[in-house]
């Protein structure tokens, strides 16, 4: 699953995290495997399940000590109608 002839153990990986299944598996994968990371989340604010995701990133960090960034977007009213990740 990682690769571990190219992560380094000694190294700092800021990973951004959805809170979604395939990158909470990687969080979880790269904890276990001993790497020194930060979780990132951004809250886009623009669906339901939003705050959920949120909150499942900043509970999993805290069950683990590992340190964590979550920053919220400007509200989702400002967005472009299109590809608002731009």
């Amino acid at each position: 699953m990682l690769n571990k002839k190219i992560l380094k153990k000694n190294k700092l990986y800021i990973l951004g995290v959805s809170g979604g299944p395939d990158s909470m598996l990687l969080l979880d994968s790269m904890r276990k495997g001993g790497y020194n990371l930060i979780a990132v989340h951004l809250n886009y604010q623009k669906r339901a399940e939003s705050q959920r995701d949120e909150n499942i990133v900043r509970e999993y960090c805290q069950k683990y000590s590992l340190p964590v960034e979550v920053e919220l977007a400007k509200s989702p009213r400002d967005f472009p109608k299109r590809n608002f990740q731009d």
